[in-house]
């Protein structure tokens, strides 16, 4: 590769990686692995055209140097011929046909490189950017990928230190009855306010965090946070129920179920949960096992999302749920059109026959919902909530406070409520963005 860059001739590079090759190591064994990427090297020598250099760079990770592809369809082509033939099974051993997923990243010299090093950085953020995209796909490397990649490692990096630097704050959504009355419950919403880039989208770290596994302790932070919050909000007289997102990274957490039974003490029976689809989806056992635990100690469970994923009916019949949360995309749906109500009466009506609450996430305090949302109540006859998210604070519509519970203060409104200062950042009710 240097002697070509030395001569000024261009050509391409590509890095051939092996999806999920730890696992097939883990169930093998390592002679049988050594074994599989010696097949997968002769299946790779076979296919690639006269002029190529094939080598192993490291584990089940290949580098091809394409004297004969210097522009960029020709590599691409050659990319494609590679993941059209892992695309059918490859036989390993005397009976064993196996399907093999593989990421490909392509570079080409001097385009997308000066130098060797260079190019090799590139051709190698490619191949992320293939893994990123979910696999077996080809990448051509884009400037974009490289700064994508700063962002990752920025995430990386800021968000091991976020919780230590207490830069995460706690915002508060309101739920209330779509027929009017006051806010019976509140979803926490995690938000982080970095001192140089200011607010960070939770679409931008939560992902993030789940990939690293950082989800955890920010998890059990949230958990304790909320609990505390619930609890100096009952110490004021303001009867809340605090609703927490619970992601499926969360579940394989052995220290979770202690801290939700210790925290649902704190609050005094207030918290609930929200599970995401893909908890579930992924492992169908421990999610109901953690939903029968979360009942068990006065948890109400919800579905978060409800509709817009890939779970069945039947697999929700199956869920010991309380209730289920509309995603803000069919509350708001435009046009609002009759196949757009009777999408809503559908959703809520299932839901409602079997047996479960409705939450329709949407709205600003004093807006009308969407015209799709009394059709869904009216279907339905049945309490049907419409989360909100308020500009200001919500000095409009407390709930009544609990009587004969000696908690009857009643001159701090829940907008303004602070978490105890016991070291964790305050929460900020009434400032929630979407």
């Amino acid at each position: 590769m240097r002697t070509l860059a030395h001569r000024g001739a261009g050509f391409g590079a590509l890095v051939v990686n092996v999806d999920d090759f730890h696992r097939l190591n883990n169930t093998w064994g390592h002679d049988k692995g050594d074994e599989l990427i010696q097949v997968i090297a002769h299946e790779l020598r076979f296919l690639l055209p006269d002029g190529c250099l094939l080598s192993r760079t490291v584990g089940a990770e290949f580098g091809v140097i394409a004297e004969v592809a210097a522009d960029a369809d020709r590599l691409l082509q050659i990319g494609r011929e590679i993941l059209e033939r892992f695309r059918s099974p490859i036989r390993f051993g005397p009976t064993d046909d196996l399907y093999l997923s593989v990421s490909i990243g392509a570079a080409c010299f001097p385009e997308h490189g000066s130098d060797v090093d260079q190019l090799l950085q590139n051709v190698h953020t490619a191949v992320r950017a293939a893994k990123d995209a979910g696999g077996q796909t080809v990448c051509l490397y884009e400037p974009r990928m490289r700064r994508a990649m700063q962002d990752q490692h920025w995430l990386d990096q800021n968000l091991r230190c976020a919780l230590e630097r207490r830069q995460f704050t706690l915002h508060f959504q309101p739920k209330v009855p779509l027929n009017g009355g006051p806010i019976v419950a509140v979803e926490a919403l995690i938000r982080w306010r970095h001192p140089e880039r200011g607010d960070i989208a939770p679409n931008e770290f939560i992902p993030r965090a789940e990939r690293t596994g950082l989800i955890v302790p920010i998890g059990r932070w949230v958990v304790a946070t909320a609990a505390q919050q619930a609890a100096h909000w009952l110490a004021q007289g303001i009867d809340l129920r605090v609703a927490l997102n619970i992601s499926a990274r969360q579940l394989v957490d052995l220290e979770l179920p202690a801290l939700l039974a210790q925290s649902q003490i704190t609050a005094d029976g207030r918290l609930d949960i929200e599970l995401t689809e893909s908890s579930f989806i992924e492992d169908e056992t421990r999610a109901i096992e953690f939903i029968e635990a979360c009942r068990a100690i006065g948890m109400r469970v919800y579905l978060d999302d409800f509709g817009t994923g890939y779970s069945s009916l039947a697999q929700l019949a199956r869920l010991p749920l309380n209730g289920v949360k509309l995603d803000q995309s069919f509350i708001s749906l435009q046009p609002q059109t009759e196949k757009n109500r009777t999408l809503i009466r559908a959703l809520t009506t299932v839901a409602l026959q079997f047996g479960l609450k409705v939450v329709g996430e949407g709205g600003r305090p004093g807006s009308r919902p969407s015209s799709c949302a009394p059709a869904a109540y009216r279907a339905g006859r049945a309490g049907f909530t419409r989360a909100q998210c308020p500009r200001m604070s919500w000095r409009h519509g407390l709930p009544p406070m609990r009587r004969g519970s000696g908690r009857e203060r009643r001159d701090t409104p829940a907008g303004d409520a602070r978490a105890p200062s016991d070291g964790a950042a305050p929460a900020e009710p009434g400032s929630c963005r979407e």
